[in-house]
């Protein structure tokens, strides 16, 4: 079973005070600049230096120009360093840097979908102007998962929970990512603190459920698929994999009940049609069983997930000759040690002794 990871979607910049104040903001060669063009560090020095209110009011009327303009340069520490000697108080600061924040999210966000590398670099960058954005943090560890970098996403989301020991978006996809890595007992943890944290949402139901399955505690995940369910009724993967735990506890009336609502809910999709073949077949209902797996054999022609199971029920029906032609399939789109022992154990029946050997 898959999981999961989640973009956050919390926003970088804090709500806007409004203030009914004008600006007249001059550079360093004394002339006003466009209203609407980002501010330079040169003009808002100029302005903290050269103002014609008190101070407070300064950095407060600068304030909304960033929050509407934005900023035209990158702030390193001697920036601020400048901007403070000028007179720039914390807010200020904290409204500069949450506009190069923004501003690099912005290009992050607008990377191709499979360029992690621009991604990782523009949330490096915006992580760089404002260290302690948690959103930022878990929008990078989804970059730097989806590159494969595991590792690095699970330090950028123990970093956003470092800051924020309530964020249940970063553990659960820490959760995700040391499923990724094989960690169940790690994984689980951390899915069990997401949904302390955050006990509507229904994809950590769903994330932890894969997780269950996956070590073979089916009924775990059949608890946690049919919370998932509840949550969100109509999504067919949910019945799918519901269905697939049932099957493997020998449910199986539960489990054709629940490939059926799949089935009404998404008619396309090959593997429901597998899996109410399997529990067909377990029933030893043959007939309907064959014909759901030629139906997903139908719907998806490379599916040797389909081709195994339909070689697997002609076996058991003495079939052989069918069988193999299936289990042939199956091994030549998707090899593995299980199919090939079938159809050893095919050729065995069949007296084909070298075939089966071999």
């Amino acid at each position: 079973m898959t999981i999961s990871i989640f973009q956050s979607s919390i926003s970088t910049l804090p709500a806007v005070v409004i203030l009914v104040l004008a600006l007249f903001l001059v550079s360093v060669h004394g002339q006003a600049q466009p209203s609407n063009s980002p501010l330079s560090l040169a003009e808002i020095t100029t302005s903290l230096t050269v103002r014609q209110t008190d101070l407070l009011t300064s950095n407060r009327i600068l304030k909304k120009q960033i929050e509407e303009r934005g900023i035209a340069f990158d702030i390193r520490d001697a920036d601020e360093k400048l901007l403070r000697e000028a007179g720039a108080g914390d807010e200020l600061i904290v409204a500069i840097r949450e506009s190069v924040c923004d501003k690099y999210s912005t290009l992050a966000d607008n990377c191709p979908k499979d360029d992690f590398k621009c991604q990782i670099e523009n949330y490096s960058m915006a992580l760089q102007a404002h260290p302690n954005d948690k959103a930022m943090l878990v929008n990078r560890g989804v970059s730097r998962y989806e590159a494969g970098d595991i590792d690095g996403a699970i330090r950028d989301y123990s970093d956003a929970v470092a800051l924020d020991s309530k964020y249940a978006l970063a553990f659960a996809n820490r959760a995700s990512s040391y499923s990724k890595k094989g960690d169940a007992k790690l994984a689980l943890a951390d899915f069990d603190r997401a949904i302390d944290l955050a006990p509507k949402e229904s994809n950590y139901y769903f994330n932890r459920a894969s997780v269950h399955y996956n070590e073979m505690n089916y009924e775990k995940a059949i608890k946690d698929y049919s919370r998932y369910i509840l949550l969100t009724p109509k999504q067919a993967d949910a019945h799918t994999s519901r269905g697939e735990a049932y099957l493997e506890t020998g449910q199986y009336d539960m489990a054709l009940k629940d490939f059926n609502i799949a089935i009404s809910l998404a008619q396309n999709v090959a593997n429901q049609y597998v899996g109410r073949g399997r529990a067909y077949a377990a029933k030893d209902q043959f007939i309907p069983a064959i014909r759901d797996f030629d139906t997903a054999i139908k719907l998806d022609p490379a599916n040797a997930y389909a081709f195994h199971n339909r070689g697997f029920t002609n076996s058991r029906r003495k079939a052989y000759d069918t069988a193999i032609r299936d289990f042939d399939k199956s091994i030549e789109l998707e090899p593995t040690a299980g199919r090939l022992v079938d159809r050893g154990s095919v050729h065995q029946e069949m007296n084909g002794y070298a075939k089966a050997l071999n």
